[in-house]
């Protein structure tokens, strides 16, 4: 029975230690992004803040009148900031009805290490 509950310990503590890595490469992975992010010049802190958001919500859905709210601008900001991003390639598009819904694009992380 000792050896059954050591060996069973033994394998929550492998587990916790696996999962410790996991959030350590994650973090790191994530710190990188947010590095490059910062480096690219030409997008402004609510587009930084959108391609932030696809990293972290891959299926993520949004609109235009989404980043209104979420960063209190006008049509006139909100516009050109998701469709700048979706000229450089970061996010992708669709019409639904009359409206456009924004999506993380395919190998964001890809296209985000490759810009200049």
């Amino acid at each position: 029975m000792t050896y059954f509950v050591t060996h069973q310990l033994g394998v929550v503590l492998s587990a916790i230690d696996e999962w410790h890595e996991f959030i350590r490469r994650e973090t790191e992975r994530f710190r990188a992004l947010r590095s490059r992010l910062r480096g690219l010049d030409d997008l402004n802190h609510r587009q930084r803040a959108l391609v932030e958001h696809a990293l972290r919500h891959p299926d993520a859905r949004d609109t235009i009148e989404g980043h209104q709210t979420s960063h209190n601008v006008v049509d006139e900001t909100a516009r050109p900031d998701r469709l700048g991003l979706m000229n450089r390639g970061l996010l992708g598009s669709k019409k639904s009805g009359r409206t456009y819904v924004f999506f993380p694009a395919a190998g964001l992380e890809q296209r985000l290490a490759t810009l200049e």
